[in-house]
């Protein structure tokens, strides 16, 4: 062990998506270099939900084996320094402290971590604490889960044009015409949980069509797990929630179509699995791989 360097992730203002960024690539620095890993910030208090009534208070105490606070003391005269995450992969000389509190930018979020993808996702069940773990295991895996971000995304104004938009919730019709789109496939009883930190008559149109269940309430953490274990996952834009669940997922990934940027998983991984959008006026027999997938899963649900 490397006791003269030392990993911190210093979570950021911010919903839990964007912490694991920070958590990840002070994760992948820790195993590059040997060296401990702290994580911090995981705690703090945000007023926002409480001002909105979000369901999510967003405090995530409890989560991950290693919380721990640094005593200032033992590092006070260490030199410190913040390292982005597409240098989180760098072999390091210098003693210091090593802070990893970058939100990435949205054109790419997972620009080095998807490198290191499959160490990331064993690392993240192994750092989970046994009581989320257990919760997680309570639940039957979805076979079709969507996520719906409504919280603190504003509702698109009239005439507003989604595609050149951000932080705004996604149109609950995408998800109608996916599902359906889907089920053409697999069959029009296959099964949908619904992820969602909106209210139940915010999300009638798709709570209302047949064999549709929201997943009870529960911690963030185990929605986020849980969600990443389905074999389709319907995501919403711009949400770093939909997006983790993406890129620990060995399913198949339906992002919105006009909100496609760099892709969360390896290029070598989606080449057998689907990442992608699908277009209103597409049929899914047209897109090849999404297809194949799909009547793998019916043979396999079958």
């Amino acid at each position: 062990m490397n006791k003269k360097v030392l990993s911190v992730s210093r979570m950021p203002s911010a919903g839990l998506g964007n912490k694991l960024f920070c958590w990840a690539a002070g994760m992948v620095f820790s195993k590059k270099n040997n060296c401990a890993h702290y994580i911090t910030g995981l705690t703090r208090l945000h007023v926002g939900p409480f001002v909105r009534r979000e369901k999510s208070k967003r405090f995530y105490k409890g989560y991950f084996l290693n919380e721990r606070l640094i005593s200032p003391f033992s590092t006070l005269l260490w030199p410190k320094y913040v390292i982005p995450q597409k240098h989180c992969d760098q072999k390091i000389n210098k003693p210091g402290v090593y802070y990893f509190e970058e939100i990435p930018h949205w054109k790419d979020h997972f620009v080095t971590l998807k490198n290191y993808r499959p160490i990331i996702k064993e690392a993240f069940w192994k750092t989970l604490t046994s009581k989320i773990i257990s919760k997680v295991n309570g639940y039957s895996t979805p076979v079709i889960g969507i996520h719906i971000r409504m919280g603190d995304f504003r509702t698109l104004t009239e005439g507003e044009d989604f595609s050149k938009t951000g932080g705004a919730r996604t149109p609950l019709d995408y998800f109608e015409s996916a599902i359906n789109k889907i089920r053409n496939i697999l069959g029009d009883h296959t099964p949908v949980s619904v992820f969602s930190d909106g209210k139940n008559e915010e999300l009638s149109q798709i709570l209302n069509l047949k064999n549709v269940k929201r997943v009870p309430d529960d911690l963030d953490i185990v929605h986020l797990a849980l969600l990443s274990k389905s074999k389709v996952i319907i995501m919403s834009a711009g949400s770093t929630f939909s997006f983790w669940a993406g890129f620990l997922s060995d399913g198949i990934l339906v992002n919105h179509y006009q909100h496609l940027h760099a892709p969360f998983r390896p290029e070598s991984f989606n080449k057998q699995m689907y990442e992608g959008g699908i277009a209103p006026e597409q049929n899914i027999e047209d897109i090849s791989l999404l297809y194949e997938n799909l009547l793998s899963l019916k043979s396999d649900l079958n």
